[in-house]
């Protein structure tokens, strides 16, 4: 189907997935044996869902009709930002998952605002460093 709407890039990734026998469940998991720092931010208007009145044709450019607004962090949608909290499973060995989410961070001011780098130094490194 990715190739019929001419996503050949995409057709290719998922190619190569099934050739390593991999699935995009198993992208989608959570890493068994790593202590991990989820980040996230809300408050940022965020397009949530888009409606075509048309149906998606082959080298078409298909532009939605109608774009609804929802929360997030101005391009990933609060609901997908969440995923991991909501489906990850707590580790059976205890490995440590922490998430935080912020308020009012855009999407690529993640890796620079002050607070967000605090939290992954201390996650990191713990309460004391410099």
């Amino acid at each position: 189907y990715l190739l019929a709407l001419g996503l050949t890039q995409a057709g290719d990734i998922l190619r190569n997935l099934e050739r390593l026998r991999l699935n995009t469940a198993y992208l989608g998991a959570p890493p068994s044996e790593v202590r991990t720092l989820a980040v996230s931010s809300r408050g940022v208007a965020t397009s949530e869902q888009y409606h075509f009145a048309a149906p998606f044709t082959p080298g078409a450019e298909a532009k939605p009709d109608r774009v609804t607004a929802g929360d997030g962090d101005g391009t990933v949608n609060l609901q997908s930002l969440r995923l991991a909290r909501r489906t990850w499973p707590r580790a059976a060995s205890g490995v440590e998952r922490q998430f935080l989410e912020v308020d009012g961070v855009a999407h690529f001011d993640t890796i620079s605002e002050p607070n967000i780098l605090a939290a992954i130094n201390e996650f990191l490194f713990g309460a004391h460093s410099t």
